[in-house]
């Protein structure tokens, strides 16, 4: 469903914001097409947070960081929600902490601390900072290594938001999911402290339809995850 589909469905057969007026006034309805539109951007980035169920790591403005000699830490997109791997070219960098980085720096096998924190080469571990938002690397690129472009795999945001005036646009999530977005913007758009909109028991009905689906799709993807992985043409699976 595009945008426009989903703010007449939103709009007619949910919130039931219609008018029997052949000339249709803006005025009089109780939702502008703004509102609603900012409430299904949210449902997406709500699900989105919650599932994880956007992965790539095809998108370059998301996924590509270049390297630069001597520069051991870079920001990650603010839509990344979860990193799962890095690598440069075909070779994966392991993960660590940021504690064990700058403790262990010195053979890697054993763990011995040393004193020196400016060493240079090709990366081979990598952490992540959830309070600056930033993704380390260990050692440090150097000269050689610098200008490589670091491919991360990761769970993000929608790349784009719904605009109201691009109605041809398509949600990034899976059509079989769209409905369930028109179940979060209709409890926002419920739960206004307005004395013409509010309806909290209806909106409350929605939220759960919208939590509901979100919990059974963590529930598969915990089950997908526990499954052995089986190594046959006829098998689905990718992580």
């Amino acid at each position: 469903m595009n945008t426009g589909e989903l703010l007449a469905e939103l709009r007619e057969n949910v919130l039931r914001d219609v008018t029997d007026s052949v000339n249709v006034d803006p005025e009089s309805q109780l939702w502008d097409d703004s509102s609603l539109v900012r409430y299904l951007n949210d449902a997406q980035v709500r699900f989105a947070v919650a599932t994880l169920c956007f992965r790539d790591e095809t998108t370059p403005a998301i996924t590509r960081i270049a390297m630069v000699a001597g520069v051991d830490a870079y920001t990650l997109d603010p839509r990344v929600i979860a990193l799962y791997g890095a690598r440069l070219d075909r070779t994966h960098l392991s993960r660590t902490t940021y504690a064990a980085m700058y403790s262990n720096r010195g053979d890697l096998s054993t763990g011995g601390p040393i004193t020196d924190y400016s060493q240079q080469g090709q990366p081979r571990q990598f952490y992540t900072d959830r309070e600056t938002g930033k993704i380390g690397v260990y050692p440090a690129p150097d000269a050689t290594t610098g200008g490589q472009q670091l491919i991360l795999r990761v769970a993000r945001r929608p790349v784009l938001n719904l605009t109201p005036s691009n109605l041809d646009m398509v949600p990034e999530l899976p059509e079989e999911f769209h409905l369930d977005l028109v179940e979060w913007a209709a409890y926002r758009a419920l739960r206004n402290h307005d004395v013409d909109g509010e309806n909290m028991a209806k909106a409350n009905s929605h939220k759960k339809r919208f939590e509901d689906t979100v919990l059974e799709l963590q529930r598969k993807a915990k089950r997908t995850l526990a499954q052995d992985i089986q190594f046959d043409l006829r098998a689905n699976w990718g992580n």
